[in-house]
């Protein structure tokens, strides 16, 4: 094996050592060489919030390089060792860079460095909404609700009963119209409805529809009497009864008459002398009370109808006043209350009696005021209202009782109110018909129509067209379907806003009273009959 020479390898080492003492310094102190910078990098990112972000991004921009970036993006760029702008550019003018910083920011990027910049971008809307609520009331209510156009655009369904909001509204004036709305229902108020939109709101907007009951045509009814009809009482087309009373045929006494429609034809049901009827009401067409009181005799009268005959109802006498009814009502045929009044020799008091399924029972009216009573209904056995009139004042008051169950007590007492009639559809939902009688300077009495209303906590006058001077009968459908019989043969109608003239006749109107919203009979004067139908 060839041996290697000497020299070479000596001079190796030789050259090692020598590079050796490159490093060493005088006295064996080290010299430090600095390493060549490391570039760095800056990652930047942007998000954004808002309704109405900027729909074409931004551009950022560092130094003189420029990257696009989407509303929440980012981007990436290399940067030396050193301070360097790092910019957003591009914001919409409905946004602004968030923090007090601004759209601009400079960084200091050292060797190696890997630099986060965030920008937080906040976007208000350009734009704003619509949002229309429709409110229904009344019976037959638009079973595939309504169209909603916004300055005559594409219509869009919104409920009977409901709200839409429409957005993406430049500000300014709009138009809102509703459509479809059914025949027998209006729109209560302007329609179109002219909203002014404001950026980043919602402008609210209402539309009031009420639907009435299918009677759209008053007929003439020949009953075959021209007895004068004092009350009306159906339970469907084919049953319904009313009540008057005539002269017997010579001429020289009263009697009272019972008439029932079987959907053919009308018969007499029943006559007598001396009696005056003035009530009806029943639970059903084999349930059916008619009430009233003697003409000569201090007692009040009471018969009843089992669906075949009539047959007096006994028990109604007092020894020491005169009884009369005038208004029968029940929830049920097993609770049923009649009113009236009782004459102790002074005054006319109230006299009311309860049948409980059992017997009949006369309740005890207590507290300041006492009225005779004209009518009487309630919602349930323990929300009844009776109305009449206070005769011991100077001027003479309206009075409203009321049964809770236990109780009756006054819930207003009004200076010249003569109320006649009184229904409810509910216990925030009661109307008071009758006249006002207000005494003028001259002493004469200036007499006008009166109807209140009591909503559940306040009782409160209502407008009522002028013309009619009493109001005889109150009965309706719905709060929004309610009549109203009146003395110089106008039937009135409450639609949930206003009492308008639903018909006119040449006779008073006595009593009113409907099986269902499409079927509805006035009574009058001299037979006078009219049907309200579809």
């Amino acid at each position: 094996m060839p041996l290697r020479p000497l020299k070479a390898s000596l001079a190796l080492r030789l050259a090692g050592l020598g590079l050796a003492v490159v490093w060493q310094g005088c006295g064996g102190e080290d010299v430090v060489v600095p390493p060549s910078d490391v570039p760095g990098v800056v990652d930047v990112t942007v998000t954004t919030a808002g309704e109405a972000p900027d729909p074409d991004g931004y551009l950022v921009r560092f130094d003189t390089l420029d990257a696009a970036v989407g509303s929440d993006g980012s981007a990436r760029f290399p940067a030396s060792v050193g301070d360097h702008v790092v910019t957003l550019d591009g914001v919409a003018a409905n946004c602004a860079v968030q923090g007090t910083e601004g759209p601009s920011r400079t960084v200091s990027v050292a060797s190696g460095d890997t630099l986060a910049v965030g920008f937080a971008v906040l976007c208000n809307p350009t734009t704003g909404a619509i949002a229309i609520t429709t409110s229904t009331t009344g019976r037959l209510q638009d079973p595939d609700g309504y169209a909603l156009a916004i300055d005559g655009g594409t219509p869009q369904l919104i409920p009977v009963n409901g709200t839409l909001t429409i957005g993406g509204l430049t500000p300014g004036t709009h138009a809102a119209a509703l459509s479809g709305v059914a025949a027998n229902c209006r729109v209560r108020g302007d329609n179109p409805l002219t909203l002014t939109v404001a950026t980043g709101t919602t402008t609210p907007g209402q539309f009031q529809v009420t639907c009435v009951g299918q009677v759209s045509q008053w007929t003439l009814v020949d009953a075959g009497t021209t007895a004068d009809l004092t009350d009306v009482w159906s339970s469907s087309p084919t049953s319904v009864f009313i009540v008057g009373e005539t002269t017997t045929s010579r001429g020289s006494r009263l009697a009272s008459v019972i008439r029932r429609f079987d959907g053919t034809q009308w018969t007499e049901q029943f006559r007598q002398s001396d009696l005056r009827l003035r009530g009806l009401w029943g639970s059903g067409p084999g349930d059916v009370y008619a009430v009233g009181f003697d003409f000569f005799a201090p007692v009040g009268r009471m018969l009843h109808y089992d669906g075949s005959s009539w047959t007096e109802v006994p028990g109604f006498v007092s020894g020491s006043e005169q009884l009369s009814f005038s208004s029968i009502w029940g929830s049920s045929a097993t609770d049923v209350f009649a009113v009236g009044g009782a004459f102790d020799g002074a005054f006319d008091r109230a006299l009311i009696y309860h049948f409980a399924g059992d017997f009949w029972q006369r309740m005890l009216v207590t507290g300041d005021f006492n009225p005779s009573l004209t009518d009487v209904w309630g919602v349930s056995p323990t929300d009844v209202y009776a109305v009449g009139t206070d005769g011991e004042p100077d001027p003479q008051a309206g009075v409203v009782l009321h049964y809770d169950g236990n109780v009756w007590t006054t819930v207003l007492h009004h200076p010249g109110l003569a109320p006649n009639g009184v229904w409810a559809s509910s216990a925030s939902d009661v109307f008071l018909v009758g006249f006002q009688a207000d005494e003028q300077p001259d002493g004469n009495f200036k007499v006008t129509s009166a109807i209140w209303h009591f909503d559940g906590t306040t009782w409160a006058p209502m407008s009522v067209p002028t013309g009619s001077l009493v109001l005889e009968e109150v009965w309706g459908s719905s709060p929004s379907d309610v009549y109203a019989a009146a003395d110089d043969g106008i039937l009135l109608h409450y639609d949930g806003f206003q009492w308008t003239p639903a018909q006119q006749t040449d006779r008073t109107l006595l009593g009113v009273f409907g099986s269902s919203a499409a079927d509805v009979y006035a009574v009058g004067l001299s037979g006078r009959v009219i049907h309200g139908t579809p």
